[in-house]
């Protein structure tokens, strides 16, 4: 486990999903932890704050996993997380085309997948998100069984968790370079290979369009 200086814990103790670095006891027990480890965080009073994803190197040290200290970080936390973006994008959206997993709104940390129908783009932007890569592929093989993943981890975000930009990666049928979506009745496309972040901003769909 980790723990926090003295009054460190007020946010997180309030719902905050981050942690920052001068919030920790940086000692040498924490510099030597893995990064991207789940880890336990107590506060300075020995309050247990839950089981949180902890990386020395950037200025957010911690981002939240889960509030339960006992909850186990493998495939099966991955699938349960999962099965509740999908079914709430189920409610919301008529067609197979939205962001599926948002980051820490969906309660995992840095990482994003969008749907396009039976291709899927993901980007894994935080250490904890990228040390759990092949649980990750497997629990989307296993949910959703799509045609198509794309890995977009080209991202210049992974650089400040110390982690190295990589070249896009398929797995599967190699997907076209322009991929259709349809959005409230109208069919646009996406350049999921080499357009920025994963090809689409899926996450400005609910706004209102600007006035002419």
């Amino acid at each position: 486990h980790i723990s926090l200086r003295a009054g460190g814990h007020r946010r997180a103790a309030h719902g905050h999903p981050w942690i920052y670095s001068n919030e920790v006891v940086m000692d040498t027990a924490a510099k030597a932890l893995p990064a991207g480890a789940p880890v336990r965080v107590m506060s300075a009073s020995g309050q247990n704050l839950g089981v949180w994803a902890f990386n020395s190197t950037p200025l957010i040290s911690a981002r939240l996993l889960a509030r339960n200290s006992a909850t186990c970080i493998d495939q099966s936390f991955l699938a349960e997380r999962l099965a509740h973006a999908l079914a709430l994008r189920t409610k919301l959206f008529d067609r197979p085309y939205y962001r599926l997993i948002h980051a820490e709104a969906d309660g995992l940390p840095g990482l994003v997948i969008d749907r396009y129908d039976d291709t899927l783009v993901v980007q894994q932007n935080t250490a904890a998100m990228d040390i759990l890569r092949q649980p990750l592929l497997d629990t989307l093989h296993e949910t959703l069984a799509p045609r198509t993943l794309i890995l977009r981890n080209d991202s210049a975000a992974r650089l400040l968790e110390g982690l190295t930009q990589r070249e896009v990666e398929v797995i599967g049928d190699r997907p076209p370079d322009h991929l259709p979506l349809m959005e409230n009745d109208t069919r646009y496309f996406a350049d999921a290979l080499a357009g920025p972040k994963t090809g689409r901003l899926f996450d400005q769909r609910p706004n209102p369009p600007a006035p002419a």
